[in-house]
């Protein structure tokens, strides 16, 4: 079932033109079925399995001429979410260097990818790949909470010359006080004293104007996600949305859908 439904998400990320993709898997469950039910692929295997399904749809568009379909770039971001025990976030955080080492490609780096599409247009893009702590900001724990263990994390890669930053979702909230009423516990300000070098979503920037010019001096790009903001109560309507203010603070931005299959 994995393998098939690998094959279908390249399939449809072709018939979509998307040429670049980072897929944000929930890693924290070590081993899922495989498709006989019969035994349980770990990490690596499905890791392994997403290489060898992308090799056999670079080669079926190969044979016919049409390579220029392939997506020129897959990541994985390894996920893990902010409500667990820091013994379990070690576990975590030495799980997602065992995967960049053994497929490097693939997991959790900091490449320059060049791409020469049909056009003949040539396009270098700086991309960051990296570890990432999710789950709803009104609850514990906040980024800081792991600050040990995340300091720990980016001192063994630099023993080990791998390069996974940090590209936490933070201030997805209206409060941003880390599932508190302490502005101690910014996630906002936790993820900049970390190196973040990406925002998922940061929409309490705006509340945050001395650390916006962080912001911008450091070039933190935010992930902003505008439909689901507005559906999940953050503003009324997109009318009223940050993005602009954002903008106007020289924040560079995306534009994002969020969970594609809930937030199109």
């Amino acid at each position: 079932m994995y393998r098939w439904y690998i094959g279908a998400a390249i399939d449809n990320m072709i018939a979509d033109g998307i040429m670049y993709a980072e897929l944000r898997p929930m890693l924290l469950d070590k081993s899922i079925p495989s498709q006989d039910g019969q035994r349980k692929l770990d990490l690596n295997d499905q890791m392994r399995i997403i290489v060898e399904e992308l090799d056999k749809k670079r080669r079926d568009l190969e044979s016919i001429n049409e390579l220029y379909k392939f997506p020129f770039g897959i990541k994985i971001i390894y996920c893990t979410p902010r409500s667990i025990p820091k013994e379990v976030m070690r576990r975590e955080l030495q799980d997602c260097i065992k995967l960049k080492l053994a497929f490097p490609d693939l997991i959790c780096g900091m490449s320059t990818l060049s791409v020469l599409p049909p056009t003949n247009l040539f396009v270098v893009l700086t991309v960051h790949e990296g570890f990432d702590l999710v789950g709803a900001e009104d609850r514990p724990n906040n980024i800081g909470f792991y600050a040990e263990e995340l300091q720990a994390f980016t001192q063994a890669c630099e023993k080990l010359d791998v390069e996974i930053p940090f590209l936490f979702h933070a201030g997805e909230s209206l409060l941003d006080t880390g599932g508190s009423r302490t502005p101690e516990k910014s996630n906002l300000y936790d993820a900049v004293l970390l190196n973040s070098k990406r925002i998922g979503h940061g929409y309490s920037l705006v509340n945050h104007p001395t650390l916006a010019k962080k912001f911008r001096e450091k070039k933190i790009c935010i992930e902003l996600c505008p439909t689901s903001n507005e559906l999940l109560h953050l503003c009324r309507n997109v009318k009223e949305h940050v993005f602009p203010q954002l903008l106007a603070m020289g924040i560079p931005c995306t534009l994002n859908s969020d969970n594609p299959s809930v937030f199109r």
